[in-house]
């Protein structure tokens, strides 16, 4: 299977679940995004779940769109940051962030909510 190569572009949105958080990784671009990575932060009072990452073996092709779970449960209280990136070796730096009150494992009241900004370096 030959895959077009060149650069893309990935879109995120960050999606709150009681006890985890969903990430959805888009491919917005013309070609496939190779070797794409994520990772996730909470900043705030948060006892345990903070960081989370992980890859995606496969290419993604354009339009194409995956679901990941931090895989972690997070526990906390009081304001919080949630900030995800993602990128591939072909595409460059995406962040999504929302702030909210975190409850023990409920986010309530997310604002502030940035679905995608596009980064043109790497971190």
């Amino acid at each position: 299977l030959m895959l077009p190569y060149g650069t893309t572009t990935l879109s995120t949105i960050i999606q709150p679940q009681p006890f985890t958080l969903l990430l959805l990784i888009k491919n917005v671009g013309n070609t496939a995004a190779i070797n794409v990575k994520w990772n996730m932060i909470i900043h705030g009072f948060v006892l345990f779940g903070k960081n989370t990452s992980g890859f995606s073996p496969k290419p993604l092709l354009s339009e194409q769109e995956i679901l990941y779970s931090s895989n972690k449960p997070f526990i906390g209280l009081g304001r919080i940051e949630i900030t995800a990136t993602a990128w591939a070796d072909n595409a460059p730096v995406t962040t999504a962030k929302i702030n909210g009150i975190l409850i023990l494992w409920f986010l309530h009241k997310v604002w502030s909510i940035n679905p995608c900004i596009i980064n043109e370096g790497r971190n």
